[in-house]
């Protein structure tokens, strides 16, 4: 969400159009490029743009460019580092929702993590909002300490060991854990790009191109 409104503050063009440009501007010479490009646009559901408002196409497309741009590239250094031997890598999520009014309300978003971690608001959370924040705040603590809070990856693949830390609003009970990528997904996480790429990782470099372009200005 920070992306919309800081790197994209003042731009009138439609970022979701431009996106599709800049995305057939990265795959033009690629064979398979605009069925790659349909599958992005279509698993964000950026496919029909006419028949989404603004909200929803910022939605569409700060998924995108968060899983571009943050998720995959985390994974891929924590997959990296993690299958030398003698090395231990650990992925961390926050993935509760936000729970105050606004334009985001009920998605995870940045700068709540920090809100969570540094204790700050707990006054305004929800019991398990709390209790979602209390525990990333001692595992913060303990990591940095030498104690392993949570299990450390184990590789790549949908078996290697993520840690979400998540609290619905309304729930009793905080209900972060450590989970597999595989099993994530039940706590809101995407794997679409993955889905998409395959295990290609020229695919996350076009991407990332388009990305970039994107940030440049219109198209």
């Amino acid at each position: 969400m920070v992306l919309v409104l800081s790197a994209f503050a003042g731009r009138t063009d439609d970022l979701t159009v431009s996106l599709k440009n800049c995305l057939s501007e990265a795959f033009h010479s690629r064979d398979g490029g605009e069925a790659t490009i349909q599958a992005i646009l279509s698993a964000y559901g950026l496919a029909d743009l006419q028949d989404k408002d603004d909200l929803s196409k910022s939605i569409s497309l700060v998924n995108f460019l968060s899983d571009v741009g943050f998720v995959q590239p985390a994974r891929a250094y924590a997959e990296a580092w993690s299958a030398h031997p003698g090395n231990k890598a650990y992925l961390c999520h926050a993935n509760s929702p936000n729970p105050w009014d606004g334009l985001y309300k009920g998605f995870a978003t940045h700068a709540l993590d920090a809100v969570f971690m540094m204790q700050t608001y707990n006054e305004y959370l929800s019991p398990a909002q709390k209790e979602c924040a209390e525990r990333m705040g001692k595992d913060m603590i303990s990591f940095v300490n030498g104690v392993e809070p949570f299990p450390p990856m184990t590789g790549g693949g949908q078996e290697a060991q993520e840690m979400l830390y998540f609290a619905a609003e309304g729930a009793e009970r905080d209900a972060s854990q450590a989970l597999t990528t595989a099993e994530s997904l039940s706590l809101g996480r995407r794997k679409i790009l993955q889905d998409i790429v395959a295990g290609d990782p020229t695919v996350w470099d076009l991407m990332t191109d388009a990305m970039m372009t994107l940030m440049q200005g219109p198209k």
